[in-house]
């Protein structure tokens, strides 16, 4: 579900709903990345179902990275999302690579 360049190494991310639908029942591990610079606080989340289940905070004074991972048990069909849940920041994903996204894999 890793997006590459619009490529999609595994099933279940839409880009259309930006939500990400277990393929089938196991154990998942999540990550969520950003950088941001603005004169905002930002906190943005992982949620699962619409329960928060991470959640990443960047401050307001400058350049700020912030992150959260997570591992949790999915039925098939169960939905994950990303939310930024306060603050208005610009994230930024630079010139040479991504600083800010969105991750995710099947543990077994």
């Amino acid at each position: 579900m890793t997006n590459t360049k619009g490529e999609y190494t595994s099933g279940g991310y839409s880009t259309y709903t930006s939500v990400f639908t277990a393929p089938k029942d196991g154990y998942y591990f999540f990550h969520l990345f950003f950088q941001t610079y603005n004169r905002a606080d930002t906190d943005a989340a992982i949620y699962k179902g619409g329960i928060l289940i991470c959640m990443a905070d960047s401050t307001s004074d400058g350049w700020h990275n912030a992150g959260c991972s997570a591992i949790t048990w999915l039925d098939e069909g169960d939905e994950i999302s990303v939310k930024v849940i306060a603050g208005g920041a610009d994230f930024y994903n630079g010139e040479r690579g991504r600083a800010t996204g969105f991750t995710g894999f099947l543990l077994r």
